[in-house]
């Protein structure tokens, strides 16, 4: 009867145990979900602030010329198409692989997203 108490208490300990590490689990996975989300979304107003720069016309698109332009001038912009390996002689490619509806020009939406595509794959 005695080991039976004994292997009884044994087990509820055991289970308060596992039913502490699971919930600790699931409150990092979800801390690290969202800090993620933040800096998704930190990333994104970045973009958005690079594109502004690079818009020197202010016409709410980046025409080719501003991108050249943005490379030579915007280190922060010349870092990020860096990362993903482009460098000045492709950066015409990089351009139009941006330019996914073929205008000529990429507005913010297009190329945030478009950024945020080739760099997380």
């Amino acid at each position: 009867a005695m080991l039976t108490l004994s292997l009884g208490l044994t087990n509820l300990i055991l289970a308060v145990i596992v039913e502490r590490a699971a919930e600790v689990r699931e409150r990092d996975v979800h801390e690290a979900l969202k800090a993620k989300e933040e800096e998704a979304t930190r990333q994104e107003l970045l973009m958005m602030e690079i594109c502004k720069r690079m818009d020197a016309d202010q016409d709410g698109k980046v025409s080719i010329s501003e991108f050249s332009d943005a490379y030579e001038k915007i280190d922060a912009f010349r870092d990020m198409v860096h990362l993903l390996d482009v460098d000045e002689g492709t950066l015409h490619d990089l351009f139009h692989a941006l330019d996914r509806d073929k205008s000529g020009d990429i507005d913010y939406v297009e190329f945030c997203e478009m950024l945020h595509i080739m760099r997380t794959r």
